[in-house]
């Protein structure tokens, strides 16, 4: 049986450790440092940063749903990806939250 998986349970319940060893795997490949947490205070969000040498991609989600996605140039300070999206659920979270790793990758 597939377990189904919330925004709730994800952050607040810790089920995101469900893939870390995949994610480790999967970022270490690329030469990516990969790390993620979870901030349990009035407002639970998750945290995840991917640090390479020219780049630093964050993804933020919180329980209500209110996804942030960033791309900083750590030599120019510069915000490449700056995006403030509104998902529903852990499918949607999913499908949205690779941007990150996707725009690093491609821009190496």
């Amino acid at each position: 049986m597939t377990k189904e998986y919330t925004l709730q349970s994800i952050i607040s319940e810790r089920a995101f450790d469900d893939f870390q060893v995949g994610l480790k795997s999967r970022f270490g490949g690329f030469g990516y440092s990969y790390e993620y947490s979870v901030d349990e205070h009035s407002s639970p969000c998750l945290s995840i940063r991917y640090d390479m040498p020219k780049h630093l991609g964050v993804v933020q989600i919180s329980e209500s749903g209110s996804l942030i996605l960033r791309v900083l140039d750590k030599d120019s300070g510069n915000l490449l990806v700056d995006k403030h999206l509104k998902v529903k659920s852990y499918r949607e979270f999913m499908s949205a939250y690779p941007e990150v790793f996707i725009y690093i990758r491609d821009n190496r």
